[in-house]
């Protein structure tokens, strides 16, 4: 019982560590994205980060369902269970808000065009930056 403890604590970190470095390697990359001109921006959004989706959404999942194993695993342990219970809930919350509001921004750049980029771009892309 031990062992699978460990291991589902790892997996948990590794998955959670995973996600949170995406999310830091966009609070870097920010300042100088922001410099770039509209066709180079545009470009970076649709092409660099096609395929994300994908894989950072596995890796969500994969945080969220070690979590709530771990979280099964210490229910005998008040304090263990009350941090790893919190930690879930930020997983999902943080999964509930990339469905509900930078999915469906990220849906409208997808589909952008140098010829459909709205005239505003500027201030569109400082909405989508401040999420």
């Amino acid at each position: 019982m031990l062992m699978v403890l460990k291991i589902t604590r790892l997996i948990s970190l590794l998955f959670t560590a995973l996600i949170a470095g995406v999310a830091f390697c966009h609070v870097l990359e920010l300042p100088n994205k922001l410099t770039l001109p509209a066709s180079t921006w545009l470009t970076v959004q649709q092409v660099l980060y096609r395929g994300f989706g994908a894989k950072i959404g596995f890796m969500e999942v994969g945080a969220i369902f070690s979590a709530i194993m771990l979280l099964f695993l210490v229910r005998k342990h008040r304090i263990s269970f009350v941090l790893t219970l919190i930690a879930s809930i930020c997983l999902v919350a943080a999964l509930v808000v990339w469905f509900m509001i930078v999915n469906p921004v990220n849906l409208k750049v997808d589909i952008w065009t140098l010829a459909t980029l709205p005239k505003d771009w500027e201030l569109a892309r400082m909405k989508y930056v401040y999420l």
